[in-house]
């Protein structure tokens, strides 16, 4: 860890998170969370969006973020402090979003967990987010994410969940999936939603081996 960031007071965690929750959840929040301590600022969506953090938070939460903050381009700010900028490529900014709420609060943001019309946008939100968890080391999230893809799994989900489980190595939610298709009279009906691409286009393999078991 690196040293400048170990020189804060036992109370410093509590006060980061504290300005974290008053700053993202006020109404009048913009995509800069501007708030009390950060030194790194992230930029996501080809640099078009910054989110300002914590780094020895981003550094304890995530070894590969570590790594990142240390070959990170540094910039002296007033008053002899080090701000890092990182640029993160093939991560969309509400995925990053979600991921920051969940490094500072140890929780899936509310919006992830809302039904009905926002049910799509949830599970849509929680496959992106298993993919960053995964690619960032971030474990406990990766599971949060698989168990909630799990209660999820329909016909319009399954194939992107799938795909998503094959990629990122999520064993319980690809056998969930696999054995949703293999339900009689689901693996044609799943051939005909836009998430069956996915699955065409990522895990070829995964595709023949679905059809074996289908006309065994």
């Amino acid at each position: 860890m690196f040293g400048s960031w170990n020189a804060r007071s036992p109370n410093q965690p509590q006060r980061d998170l504290i300005a974290y929750r008053a700053k993202t959840e006020s109404p009048r929040r913009t995509n800069r969370s501007e708030f009390i301590g950060t030194d790194v600022t992230v930029y996501v969506g080809g640099g078009h969006t910054a989110y300002d953090a914590h780094g020895w938070l981003l550094a304890a939460r995530s070894p590969v973020f570590e790594a990142e903050l240390l070959a990170a381009a540094k910039e002296k700010v007033p008053g002899g402090g080090v701000r890092r900028h990182v640029e993160l490529q093939g991560v969309e900014s509400k995925v990053f979003k979600a991921m920051l709420h969940y490094m500072y609060t140890d929780a899936l943001p509310p919006e992830m967990l809302a039904e009905q019309e926002q049910e799509k946008k949830a599970v849509a939100m929680a496959q992106g987010l298993l993919a960053a968890a995964h690619r960032y080391k971030l474990d406990r999230l990766r599971l949060m994410c698989e168990e909630m893809l799990c209660e999820r799994v329909d016909m319009d989900t399954v194939a992107g969940s799938l795909a998503v489980a094959k990629q990122h190595g999520c064993q319980v939610l690809e056998a969930m999936c696999v054995e949703f298709i293999s339900r009689p009279g689901n693996l044609k009906a799943v051939m005909e939603t836009e998430g069956f691409e996915k699955i065409k286009t990522s895990s070829p393999q995964l595709l023949v081996e679905l059809l074996m078991k289908r006309f065994a």
